[in-house]
């Protein structure tokens, strides 16, 4: 996979989304998705929050929340929408695979615009340990031994985020395993939601500027 594809990827990877959220996404189903991502608690309208928070809310109401029979929304578009083919089918499946966590910046390339990443959390998914992403923002400005907490989307040889970005610094990162580990202690607590939403929060307290693709 070169950067190009990647690139026609995350183009048509928007679109997808688009049509994922108009078939998929209710007012209330964007409402719970928030409620568990602790926004609103201060009064404040979700259209007044920052655009990077509202993206952040609508990636996690997309691939974490269940409904009563488990599935996600990319889950339940996937059964409900009918067959897809080609690219679109790729990506549906991408999305139906993603996989969260905390990953250690260990080298980058600019001119080929990836990134290489280890997963910090050892529980993040089946595929734990390095990988790289094609990403032309983050490959650029992303310090190396600087954390981030990301989306991966992994298929046909190429690695991506879903767009949405989490950076924080090297020396913030004991303190965030330190609170997902606890987190973890609780039975209740675990899961990719839970996971999503824990550093959605530290994000707000201790995250650095979002670097976009």
């Amino acid at each position: 996979m070169s950067f190009a594809d990647y690139k026609r990827y995350r183009e048509a990877g928007m679109d997808l989304n688009g049509k994922i959220m108009k078939r998929m996404l209710g007012p209330e189903d964007v409402g719970r998705a928030a409620r568990m991502l602790s926004m609103g608690r201060d009064g404040k309208k979700l259209s007044s929050h920052p655009q990077t928070e509202t993206d952040s809310l609508l990636d996690f109401a997309l691939h974490d929340p269940r409904d009563g029979s488990g599935r996600t929304k990319v889950q339940a578009y996937i059964e409900d929408a009918g067959p897809a083919t080609g690219l679109e089918r790729e990506m549906l499946d991408m999305r139906a695979r993603s996989r969260t966590s905390l990953f250690r910046a260990e080298a980058r390339d600019p001119r080929a615009c990836t990134v290489e990443l280890s997963d910090q959390l050892r529980g993040g998914g089946a595929d734990g340990g390095n990988v790289t992403i094609y990403d032309g923002g983050l490959s650029s400005t992303l310090a190396v031994g600087n954390y981030i907490f990301v989306r991966i989307y992994s298929g046909g040889g190429l690695c991506m985020t879903s767009g949405i970005t989490f950076p924080f610094s090297a020396g913030i990162a004991p303190t965030l395993i330190k609170k997902y580990e606890r987190m973890r202690a609780r039975p209740n607590r675990r899961g990719p939601a839970a996971r999503f939403a824990l550093f959605f929060r530290m994000n707000r307290k201790y995250g650095q500027p979002v670097l976009f693709a």
